[in-house]
């Protein structure tokens, strides 16, 4: 699900003319020159809303209840075969980049490639999950969550030092997502 939104996203900023600007970081998607990919884990505030998926936390342990479809065999305590194993923490993220990394290095023939880092911490957002699921606004709610993300981590970011035109800023959220 991630490699397909990375691919997703990497196809939207690299062949459509979109001027992006977010709170105070301004990207340009007029430029082809990716150098860098950073990712921000982000959760929500704690609840158990059944309109939503988990409590709003990473998934931290391997609990085969934890996604229940009668019907779908998601994660088989029977089985070793479990999809998206936890723990869903900077490491794990990393790991999907880098299998980004490697694909567009493999499909350029080693002619692009990027440096990438997921920040270590995990930023709360203060509201819950439902919140940015609006479905109402959906669009809206989606770049809200992640102009909040990037309010969280702005002190971090700005350590990095980064040339943002040259940077893409991922976000990763704690719950499933239909976007």
């Amino acid at each position: 699900k991630f490699f397909l939104f990375f691919v997703l996203i990497f196809k939207i900023v690299f062949t459509e003319q979109l001027p992006i600007g977010i709170n105070s970081f301004k990207v340009n998607a007029n430029t082809r020159e990716l150098t860098n990919v950073v990712g921000i884990m982000v959760d929500f505030l704690e609840d158990y809303d059944p309109e939503t998926s988990g409590n709003g936390k990473f998934l931290n342990e391997i609990d085969v209840n934890y996604i229940h479809y009668s019907e779908i065999d998601r994660c088989d305590d029977q089985t070793e075969f479990l999809l998206d194993k936890p723990p869903h923490n900077s490491i794990y993220f990393e790991l999907q980049l880098e299998a980004l990394k490697n694909y567009y290095y493999s499909i350029s023939n080693g002619n692009y490639d990027f440096e990438y880092e997921v920040l270590p911490d995990v930023y709360h957002l203060n509201n819950n999950m439902r919140y940015y699921s609006d479905t109402e606004d959906q669009d809206n709610q989606i770049g809200l969550l992640f102009s909040d993300a990037l309010e969280e981590a702005k002190v971090d970011i700005e350590n990095l030092n980064l040339i943002y035109e040259n940077t893409l800023f991922v976000v990763f959220h704690a719950g499933l997502g239909q976007e």
